[in-house]
């Protein structure tokens, strides 16, 4: 799913890092402002959920497995559906995406830990205006 980015050319994506693993979330960061984005991050599905009605974000990177009572596949399922924001999932588990009989697509782009800048930026690349990739 490929969500409307802003015209202007100089806009920032924003991106929602959602990851309860604080040193993976700071990487991630580090990464993202590499490359030129903006991002924040929530640690639980809930916070996202909050994060994502109020941020409005660009695109949300999702670990699948958190802590807590919801874990990244429904709260991935609860931002696009409630507010068509595109998702990247991220894991430490190749196998589990495309095999999730609770609807992880596999034809969803994902981020396989551990990953390098070059794996950030060749995913959102995507969701950068003016990029046809």
């Amino acid at each position: 799913m490929k969500k409307n980015i802003p015209a202007d050319p100089k806009a920032k994506v924003r991106v929602l890092i959602v990851e309860d693993e604080a040193i993976i979330a700071k990487d991630m960061e580090h990464m993202l402002e590499t490359i030129g984005c903006d991002s924040v991050t929530a640690s639980s599905g809930e916070e996202s959920l909050q994060k994502a009605e109020h941020l409005r974000p660009d695109v949300v990177f999702m670990d699948i497995r958190l802590k807590g009572g919801m874990d990244g596949v429904e709260a991935a399922r609860q931002i696009t559906d409630t507010f068509n924001i595109p998702v990247i999932y991220v894991t430490a588990f190749s196998e589990e995406v495309g095999t999730d009989p609770r609807g992880l697509s596999s034809g969803c782009p994902r981020v396989i830990k551990p990953f390098e800048e070059r794996e950030i930026e060749r995913v959102i690349k995507k969701f950068i205006p003016g990029n046809n990739n």
